[in-house]
């Protein structure tokens, strides 16, 4: 992640809420991976929409992480940001299809 792309982060939140290099094992019920270059606390829906809208705006990469469970990351981290979503009362419509995880993306390629 570009270190400009990391600053405007950095400025949009308040300090508390933007980790820089955090590990991601922290955050997971395995308690297993790496460092995120950029991890953001979403801690309303104002939060979790700002920070979506800014990293498709900038075209990083990102990741939204909710309670941590079913999920592994690996060792290396994630190259950009990871979006914690302490956002309470959000729900998904049953009329909105499901986000589909790009198989070919190296991070969720399988590791051999």
């Amino acid at each position: 992640m570009r270190f400009a792309d990391a600053r405007r982060f950095s400025e949009s939140f308040f300090p508390e809420q933007i980790l820089f290099h955090e590990p991601l094992g922290r955050y997971t019920t395995f308690g297993i991976g790496g460092p995120a270059d950029v991890l953001v606390k979403a801690l309303d829906v104002a939060d979790l929409r700002k920070a979506v809208e800014m990293a498709r705006n900038l075209k990083v990469r990102f990741l939204v992480l909710g309670g941590g469970s079913n999920v592994l990351i690996r060792d290396r981290g994630f190259r950009g940001v990871v979006i914690l979503n302490r956002a309470a009362g959000v729900s998904f419509l049953p009329e909105c299809p499901p986000p589909i995880l790009d198989p070919v993306h190296p991070d969720l390629r399988p590791q051999g």
